[in-house]
Protein backbone atom coordinates (compact mmCIF):
# COMPACT_ATOMS: atom_id res chain seq x y z
CA UNK A 1 0.00 0.00 0.00
CA UNK A 2 2.82 2.39 0.90
CA UNK A 3 4.58 1.57 -2.37
CA UNK A 4 1.34 2.22 -4.22
CA UNK A 5 0.88 5.61 -2.54
CA UNK A 6 4.51 6.50 -3.21
CA UNK A 7 4.03 5.62 -6.87
CA UNK A 8 0.90 7.82 -7.06
CA UNK A 9 2.72 10.72 -5.36
CA UNK A 10 5.67 10.47 -7.75
CA UNK A 11 3.31 10.32 -10.71
CA UNK A 12 1.44 13.45 -9.54
CA UNK A 13 4.74 15.27 -8.90
CA UNK A 14 6.04 14.32 -12.36
CA UNK A 15 2.83 15.47 -14.05
CA UNK A 16 2.96 18.73 -12.11
CA UNK A 17 6.55 19.42 -13.20
CA UNK A 18 5.67 18.60 -16.82
CA UNK A 19 2.63 20.85 -16.69
CA UNK A 20 4.68 23.68 -15.17
CA UNK A 21 7.36 23.31 -17.85
CA UNK A 22 4.73 23.23 -20.57
CA UNK A 23 3.03 26.34 -19.14
CA UNK A 24 6.37 28.16 -18.80
CA UNK A 25 7.32 27.27 -22.34
CA UNK A 26 3.94 28.44 -23.57
CA UNK A 27 4.28 31.68 -21.60
CA UNK A 28 7.75 32.27 -23.02
CA UNK A 29 6.46 31.45 -26.48
CA UNK A 30 3.54 33.90 -26.16
CA UNK A 31 5.61 36.71 -24.66
CA UNK A 32 6.66 39.17 -27.37
CA UNK A 33 10.26 40.03 -28.05
CA UNK A 34 10.47 43.73 -27.27
CA UNK A 35 12.66 46.21 -29.11
CA UNK A 36 14.04 49.61 -28.06
CA UNK A 37 14.28 52.79 -30.14
CA UNK A 38 16.77 55.23 -28.62
CA UNK A 39 15.67 58.73 -29.69
CA UNK A 40 17.18 60.92 -26.98
CA UNK A 41 19.32 63.90 -27.93
CA UNK A 42 22.44 62.13 -26.65
CA UNK A 43 21.60 58.71 -28.13
CA UNK A 44 25.14 58.20 -29.39
CA UNK A 45 26.48 58.16 -25.81
CA UNK A 46 24.49 55.04 -24.85
CA UNK A 47 26.84 52.02 -24.75
CA UNK A 48 25.53 48.98 -26.61
CA UNK A 49 26.00 46.91 -23.45
CA UNK A 50 23.83 49.31 -21.45
CA UNK A 51 21.15 49.25 -24.14
CA UNK A 52 21.23 45.45 -24.06
CA UNK A 53 20.83 45.50 -20.26
CA UNK A 54 17.77 47.78 -20.51
CA UNK A 55 16.28 45.61 -23.22
CA UNK A 56 16.93 42.46 -21.16
CA UNK A 57 15.07 43.97 -18.19
CA UNK A 58 12.15 44.90 -20.45
CA UNK A 59 11.96 41.42 -21.95
CA UNK A 60 12.35 39.57 -18.66
CA UNK A 61 10.39 41.72 -16.19
CA UNK A 62 7.99 44.06 -17.98
CA UNK A 63 4.47 43.36 -16.66
CA UNK A 64 2.57 46.28 -18.16
CA UNK A 65 0.47 46.41 -21.35
CA UNK A 66 2.05 45.20 -24.57
CA UNK A 67 3.13 48.29 -26.55
CA UNK A 68 2.23 48.94 -30.15
CA UNK A 69 4.67 47.00 -32.36
CA UNK A 70 6.26 45.62 -29.15
CA UNK A 71 8.37 48.81 -29.20
CA UNK A 72 9.66 51.02 -26.37
CA UNK A 73 11.14 54.49 -26.88
CA UNK A 74 14.05 55.86 -24.85
CA UNK A 75 13.31 59.57 -25.04
CA UNK A 76 15.74 61.11 -22.57
CA UNK A 77 18.89 59.96 -20.85
CA UNK A 78 21.37 61.17 -18.28
CA UNK A 79 24.63 59.34 -18.92
CA UNK A 80 27.43 59.36 -16.37
CA UNK A 81 30.66 57.34 -16.38
CA UNK A 82 29.35 54.24 -14.58
CA UNK A 83 25.57 54.75 -14.47
CA UNK A 84 22.69 56.27 -16.34
CA UNK A 85 19.06 57.25 -15.91
CA UNK A 86 16.72 56.63 -18.82
CA UNK A 87 13.19 57.89 -19.43
CA UNK A 88 11.15 55.49 -21.57
CA UNK A 89 7.60 55.33 -22.87
CA UNK A 90 5.42 53.22 -25.12
CA UNK A 91 2.33 53.69 -27.26
CA UNK A 92 -0.58 51.61 -26.00
CA UNK A 93 -2.89 49.63 -28.25
CA UNK A 94 -5.52 52.42 -28.43
CA UNK A 95 -3.17 55.28 -29.23
CA UNK A 96 -3.69 57.08 -32.53
CA UNK A 97 -2.24 60.42 -33.59
CA UNK A 98 -5.59 61.34 -35.17
CA UNK A 99 -7.83 60.28 -32.28
CA UNK A 100 -5.68 59.72 -29.23
CA UNK A 101 -7.17 58.92 -25.84
CA UNK A 102 -3.96 59.39 -23.91
CA UNK A 103 -0.56 60.69 -24.87
CA UNK A 104 2.24 58.11 -24.87
CA UNK A 105 3.95 60.42 -22.38
CA UNK A 106 1.45 59.08 -19.86
CA UNK A 107 3.01 55.66 -20.32
CA UNK A 108 6.41 56.89 -19.19
CA UNK A 109 8.72 55.30 -16.65
CA UNK A 110 12.30 55.60 -15.45
CA UNK A 111 15.04 52.97 -15.46
CA UNK A 112 18.45 52.93 -13.82
CA UNK A 113 21.45 51.15 -15.32
CA UNK A 114 24.75 50.69 -13.46
CA UNK A 115 28.14 49.35 -14.52
CA UNK A 116 29.08 46.88 -11.76
CA UNK A 117 32.48 45.80 -10.48
CA UNK A 118 32.70 43.03 -13.08
CA UNK A 119 32.30 45.68 -15.81
CA UNK A 120 28.78 44.47 -16.63
CA UNK A 121 25.79 46.76 -17.14
CA UNK A 122 22.74 45.92 -15.03
CA UNK A 123 19.39 47.67 -15.49
CA UNK A 124 16.23 47.85 -13.38
CA UNK A 125 12.96 49.76 -13.18
CA UNK A 126 12.80 52.62 -10.66
CA UNK A 127 10.10 50.81 -8.65
CA UNK A 128 11.96 47.48 -8.32
CA UNK A 129 13.59 46.56 -4.99
CA UNK A 130 16.83 45.70 -6.80
CA UNK A 131 17.15 49.32 -7.90
CA UNK A 132 17.92 50.34 -4.31
CA UNK A 133 21.07 48.19 -4.41
CA UNK A 134 22.10 49.61 -7.76
CA UNK A 135 21.53 53.17 -6.57
CA UNK A 136 23.54 52.45 -3.42
CA UNK A 137 26.63 51.90 -5.57
CA UNK A 138 26.42 55.49 -6.88
CA UNK A 139 28.20 58.04 -4.69
CA UNK A 140 26.10 60.80 -3.13
CA UNK A 141 28.40 63.31 -4.82
CA UNK A 142 27.14 62.11 -8.20
CA UNK A 143 23.49 61.55 -7.23
CA UNK A 144 22.57 62.86 -3.81
CA UNK A 145 20.82 60.84 -1.12
CA UNK A 146 17.52 62.72 -1.38
CA UNK A 147 17.44 62.14 -5.13
CA UNK A 148 17.76 58.41 -4.54
CA UNK A 149 15.07 58.31 -1.86
CA UNK A 150 12.74 60.34 -4.07
CA UNK A 151 13.30 58.69 -7.45
CA UNK A 152 13.65 55.04 -6.42
CA UNK A 153 10.70 53.51 -4.61
CA UNK A 154 12.59 51.07 -2.38
CA UNK A 155 15.67 53.15 -1.57
CA UNK A 156 15.83 53.41 2.25
CA UNK A 157 14.16 56.55 3.51
CA UNK A 158 13.10 57.72 6.95
CA UNK A 159 9.84 59.14 5.66
CA UNK A 160 7.65 59.80 2.65
CA UNK A 161 5.30 62.74 2.60
CA UNK A 162 1.58 62.54 1.94
CA UNK A 163 -0.33 64.66 -0.55
CA UNK A 164 -1.31 67.13 2.19
CA UNK A 165 2.35 67.78 2.96
CA UNK A 166 3.47 68.80 -0.54
CA UNK A 167 3.38 72.59 -0.90
CA UNK A 168 2.71 73.38 -4.57
CA UNK A 169 2.95 76.97 -5.87
CA UNK A 170 1.69 78.36 -9.14
CA UNK A 171 4.50 78.07 -11.70
CA UNK A 172 4.74 81.75 -12.58
CA UNK A 173 6.08 84.87 -10.88
CA UNK A 174 3.89 86.90 -8.54
CA UNK A 175 5.34 90.07 -10.08
CA UNK A 176 5.42 89.01 -13.71
CA UNK A 177 2.80 88.43 -16.41
CA UNK A 178 -0.59 87.52 -14.85
CA UNK A 179 -2.05 84.09 -15.61
CA UNK A 180 -5.68 83.04 -15.83
CA UNK A 181 -7.64 79.78 -15.68
CA UNK A 182 -8.23 78.74 -19.29
CA UNK A 183 -9.14 75.09 -19.50
CA UNK A 184 -12.95 74.84 -19.31
CA UNK A 185 -14.44 72.54 -21.94
CA UNK A 186 -18.02 71.83 -22.98
CA UNK A 187 -17.72 69.16 -25.69
CA UNK A 188 -15.32 66.65 -27.22
CA UNK A 189 -13.34 66.08 -24.05
CA UNK A 190 -13.08 62.27 -24.43
CA UNK A 191 -12.23 60.34 -22.36
CA UNK A 192 -13.12 62.98 -19.75
CA UNK A 193 -16.65 64.22 -19.12
CA UNK A 194 -17.96 67.40 -20.73
CA UNK A 195 -18.44 70.67 -18.83
CA UNK A 196 -15.22 70.42 -16.87
CA UNK A 197 -11.67 71.75 -17.08
CA UNK A 198 -10.08 68.41 -16.26
CA UNK A 199 -8.70 66.88 -19.45
CA UNK A 200 -5.81 64.98 -20.93
CA UNK A 201 -3.66 62.34 -19.31
CA UNK A 202 -1.81 62.01 -16.06
CA UNK A 203 1.84 62.80 -16.71
CA UNK A 204 4.57 60.23 -16.74
CA UNK A 205 2.99 57.48 -14.68
CA UNK A 206 0.26 54.92 -15.26
CA UNK A 207 -1.68 56.86 -17.87
CA UNK A 208 -4.63 57.90 -15.71
CA UNK A 209 -6.70 60.39 -17.65
CA UNK A 210 -8.34 63.70 -16.77
CA UNK A 211 -5.72 65.16 -14.42
CA UNK A 212 -4.70 68.08 -16.63
CA UNK A 213 -5.57 71.78 -16.17
CA UNK A 214 -4.73 74.67 -18.51
CA UNK A 215 -3.41 78.08 -17.49
CA UNK A 216 -2.57 80.91 -19.86
CA UNK A 217 -0.70 84.24 -19.58
CA UNK A 218 -2.28 87.57 -20.35
CA UNK A 219 -0.67 88.39 -23.69
CA UNK A 220 -0.43 91.77 -25.40
CA UNK A 221 1.49 93.32 -28.31
CA UNK A 222 4.36 93.79 -25.84
CA UNK A 223 4.06 90.45 -24.02
CA UNK A 224 4.29 87.34 -26.21
CA UNK A 225 5.19 84.77 -23.57
CA UNK A 226 5.93 84.24 -19.89
CA UNK A 227 8.45 82.30 -17.87
CA UNK A 228 7.47 79.04 -16.16
CA UNK A 229 8.86 78.33 -12.69
CA UNK A 230 9.02 75.05 -10.82
CA UNK A 231 5.87 74.57 -8.71
CA UNK A 232 7.68 72.36 -6.22
CA UNK A 233 11.09 71.41 -4.87
CA UNK A 234 12.05 67.99 -6.15
CA UNK A 235 13.82 66.02 -8.84
CA UNK A 236 13.28 65.69 -12.59
CA UNK A 237 11.63 62.31 -13.12
CA UNK A 238 10.63 62.67 -16.78
CA UNK A 239 11.85 64.76 -19.70
CA UNK A 240 10.93 64.67 -23.37
CA UNK A 241 12.14 67.12 -26.01
CA UNK A 242 11.15 67.04 -29.65
CA UNK A 243 14.09 67.00 -32.05
CA UNK A 244 15.29 69.09 -34.99
CA UNK A 245 13.20 72.15 -35.83
CA UNK A 246 10.33 70.97 -33.63
CA UNK A 247 9.70 73.11 -30.58
CA UNK A 248 7.89 71.39 -27.73
CA UNK A 249 9.00 69.68 -24.57
CA UNK A 250 7.41 68.20 -21.45
CA UNK A 251 8.86 67.77 -17.99
CA UNK A 252 7.77 66.01 -14.81
CA UNK A 253 9.05 66.71 -11.31
CA UNK A 254 8.77 64.32 -8.38
CA UNK A 255 8.32 66.23 -5.13
CA UNK A 256 11.23 65.65 -2.75
CA UNK A 257 10.75 62.61 -0.48
CA UNK A 258 7.30 62.01 -1.94
CA UNK A 259 5.52 59.74 -4.37
CA UNK A 260 3.81 62.68 -6.07
CA UNK A 261 4.70 63.67 -9.63
CA UNK A 262 3.57 66.88 -11.30
CA UNK A 263 3.79 67.37 -15.07
CA UNK A 264 4.23 70.49 -17.17
CA UNK A 265 3.54 70.34 -20.93
CA UNK A 266 4.07 72.74 -23.88
CA UNK A 267 7.44 74.14 -22.86
CA UNK A 268 9.68 75.64 -25.55
CA UNK A 269 12.62 73.25 -25.57
CA UNK A 270 15.04 76.03 -26.59
CA UNK A 271 14.37 77.93 -23.37
CA UNK A 272 14.83 75.06 -20.90
CA UNK A 273 17.97 75.70 -18.77
CA UNK A 274 20.88 73.41 -19.60
CA UNK A 275 21.16 72.13 -16.02
CA UNK A 276 17.75 70.41 -16.21
CA UNK A 277 18.22 66.70 -16.80
CA UNK A 278 16.87 63.43 -15.43
CA UNK A 279 17.50 63.29 -11.70
CA UNK A 280 18.40 67.01 -11.47
CA UNK A 281 17.50 68.84 -8.28
CA UNK A 282 14.92 71.58 -8.90
CA UNK A 283 14.14 74.21 -6.29
CA UNK A 284 10.63 75.66 -6.08
CA UNK A 285 10.70 78.87 -8.12
CA UNK A 286 13.61 77.85 -10.36
CA UNK A 287 13.12 78.65 -14.04
CA UNK A 288 11.96 75.80 -16.29
CA UNK A 289 11.98 77.97 -19.43
CA UNK A 290 9.06 79.44 -21.35
CA UNK A 291 5.95 78.09 -23.04
CA UNK A 292 5.88 77.41 -26.75
CA UNK A 293 4.15 80.31 -28.50
CA UNK A 294 0.88 80.07 -30.45
CA UNK A 295 -0.63 76.99 -32.09
CA UNK A 296 1.94 74.20 -32.37
CA UNK A 297 0.79 70.76 -33.52
CA UNK A 298 3.46 68.13 -32.94
CA UNK A 299 1.26 65.10 -32.28
CA UNK A 300 3.05 62.71 -34.64
CA UNK A 301 6.50 63.22 -33.12
CA UNK A 302 8.89 61.90 -30.52
CA UNK A 303 6.99 63.82 -27.81
CA UNK A 304 3.36 63.94 -29.02
CA UNK A 305 2.14 67.41 -27.96
CA UNK A 306 -0.49 69.78 -29.37
CA UNK A 307 -0.61 73.32 -28.00
CA UNK A 308 -3.57 75.50 -29.01
CA UNK A 309 -2.55 79.02 -28.04
CA UNK A 310 0.23 79.95 -25.65
CA UNK A 311 -0.57 78.10 -22.44
CA UNK A 312 0.69 75.69 -19.80
CA UNK A 313 -0.86 72.23 -19.45
CA UNK A 314 -0.28 71.33 -15.80
CA UNK A 315 -0.92 67.73 -14.79
CA UNK A 316 -1.97 67.35 -11.17
CA UNK A 317 -0.63 64.39 -9.17
CA UNK A 318 -3.97 63.81 -7.43
CA UNK A 319 -7.52 65.12 -7.21
CA UNK A 320 -8.54 67.25 -5.41
CA UNK A 321 -5.43 69.27 -6.18
CA UNK A 322 -4.26 71.96 -3.73
CA UNK A 323 -1.96 74.62 -5.13
CA UNK A 324 -1.15 78.10 -3.80
CA UNK A 325 -4.35 78.41 -1.75
CA UNK A 326 -6.64 77.11 -4.52
CA UNK A 327 -8.33 73.70 -4.54
CA UNK A 328 -9.33 72.15 -7.86
CA UNK A 329 -11.74 69.35 -6.98
CA UNK A 330 -12.87 66.19 -8.73
CA UNK A 331 -16.40 67.68 -8.50
CA UNK A 332 -15.44 70.28 -11.17
CA UNK A 333 -15.24 73.15 -8.72
CA UNK A 334 -12.58 75.64 -7.66
CA UNK A 335 -12.40 76.56 -3.99
CA UNK A 336 -10.62 79.82 -3.12
CA UNK A 337 -10.66 81.55 0.27
CA UNK A 338 -13.54 79.38 1.45
CA UNK A 339 -15.80 80.08 -1.54
CA UNK A 340 -16.66 77.41 -4.10
CA UNK A 341 -17.03 78.22 -7.79
CA UNK A 342 -17.85 76.00 -10.75
CA UNK A 343 -14.99 75.63 -13.18
CA UNK A 344 -17.17 77.34 -15.77
CA UNK A 345 -17.56 80.35 -13.48
CA UNK A 346 -13.82 80.44 -12.94
CA UNK A 347 -12.90 80.40 -16.63
CA UNK A 348 -10.72 83.44 -17.50
CA UNK A 349 -10.31 84.40 -13.82
CA UNK A 350 -6.87 85.76 -12.90
CA UNK A 351 -5.08 83.44 -10.46
CA UNK A 352 -3.17 85.13 -7.66
CA UNK A 353 0.10 83.39 -6.77
CA UNK A 354 1.64 83.77 -3.36
CA UNK A 355 4.83 85.75 -3.30
CA UNK A 356 7.43 83.16 -4.19
CA UNK A 357 10.85 83.26 -5.81
CA UNK A 358 10.88 86.10 -8.34
CA UNK A 359 12.04 85.51 -11.91
CA UNK A 360 14.71 88.19 -11.37
CA UNK A 361 16.28 86.17 -8.55
CA UNK A 362 19.03 83.81 -9.78
CA UNK A 363 18.34 80.10 -9.10
CA UNK A 364 20.40 78.36 -6.45
CA UNK A 365 21.76 75.98 -9.09
CA UNK A 366 21.85 76.04 -12.87
CA UNK A 367 21.37 78.73 -15.49
CA UNK A 368 19.61 82.03 -14.87
CA UNK A 369 17.04 82.72 -17.60
CA UNK A 370 15.94 86.37 -17.95
CA UNK A 371 12.51 86.77 -19.54
CA UNK A 372 11.53 90.28 -18.43
CA UNK A 373 13.25 93.49 -17.31
CA UNK A 374 15.46 92.72 -14.31
CA UNK A 375 17.21 95.70 -12.69
CA UNK A 376 20.03 94.37 -10.50
CA UNK A 377 21.01 96.77 -7.75
CA UNK A 378 23.39 94.63 -5.67
CA UNK A 379 26.28 92.32 -6.50
CA UNK A 380 25.54 88.62 -7.10
CA UNK A 381 27.57 85.41 -7.29
CA UNK A 382 26.24 83.00 -9.92
CA UNK A 383 26.56 79.22 -10.26
CA UNK A 384 25.51 78.97 -13.91
CA UNK A 385 25.21 80.81 -17.20
CA UNK A 386 23.07 83.88 -17.95
CA UNK A 387 20.50 83.51 -20.75
CA UNK A 388 18.59 86.65 -21.77
CA UNK A 389 15.62 85.57 -23.90
CA UNK A 390 13.65 87.65 -26.38
CA UNK A 391 11.78 90.35 -24.47
CA UNK A 392 14.13 90.07 -21.50
CA UNK A 393 16.45 92.82 -20.32
CA UNK A 394 19.21 92.52 -17.73
CA UNK A 395 20.26 95.89 -16.27
CA UNK A 396 23.28 96.17 -13.98
CA UNK A 397 22.97 99.36 -11.94
CA UNK A 398 26.02 101.47 -11.07
CA UNK A 399 28.87 99.68 -9.29
CA UNK A 400 27.21 96.24 -9.38
CA UNK A 401 29.21 93.10 -10.14
CA UNK A 402 28.21 89.62 -11.30
CA UNK A 403 30.76 87.04 -10.18
CA UNK A 404 30.59 83.91 -12.36
CA UNK A 405 32.86 81.26 -13.84
CA UNK A 406 33.33 82.62 -17.36
CA UNK A 407 35.71 79.78 -18.21
CA UNK A 408 32.90 77.20 -18.09
CA UNK A 409 29.76 79.38 -18.14
CA UNK A 410 28.55 82.00 -20.61
CA UNK A 411 26.43 85.10 -21.09
CA UNK A 412 24.04 84.52 -24.01
CA UNK A 413 21.85 87.34 -25.32
CA UNK A 414 19.22 85.91 -27.68
CA UNK A 415 17.59 87.93 -30.47
CA UNK A 416 15.27 90.46 -28.87
CA UNK A 417 17.09 90.38 -25.52
CA UNK A 418 19.18 93.19 -24.03
CA UNK A 419 22.07 93.59 -21.58
CA UNK A 420 22.79 97.04 -20.12
CA UNK A 421 25.89 97.53 -17.98
CA UNK A 422 25.99 100.92 -16.27
CA UNK A 423 29.03 102.87 -15.09
CA UNK A 424 31.25 101.00 -12.64
CA UNK A 425 29.51 97.64 -13.09
CA UNK A 426 31.20 94.50 -14.40
CA UNK A 427 30.88 90.77 -15.06
CA UNK A 428 33.91 88.73 -14.07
Amino acid sequence: MKKYLLFISLAIFTLTILAFRQESALHAQNRPEYSLDVISENASSLPNEAKDAILMALNQRWTGPIPQDELFYLTSMRKESTWLLADLYFKDSLYSTTDSIDSPLSNSFMMLAVLDQSNTWIAAFSDEPHTADLAGSITNAELDFNAKTTLFKYFPSQYKTTSADVDYKFPWSSTGTPFFFSGYRTTNTSPCTNNTAWHGAKAFHNGKSCHGLDFAPQLSPEVKNASILSPVTGYVSGLCKNTGNLKQAAISIKAANSEEIIGLYHLDKGTIPSNINLGSFIKQGDSLGQMVEGNVDERNTKCPLVSVGTHLHLVAPEKPFNIDGYTFTDKDTVIYKGTSYTMNEYQNKILVPSKGVDACTPPSVGDWTITKTCNITSSIQLNGSILVNSGGELILSENVSLDMNLKDQKVLIRDGGRLLIKTGSRIF
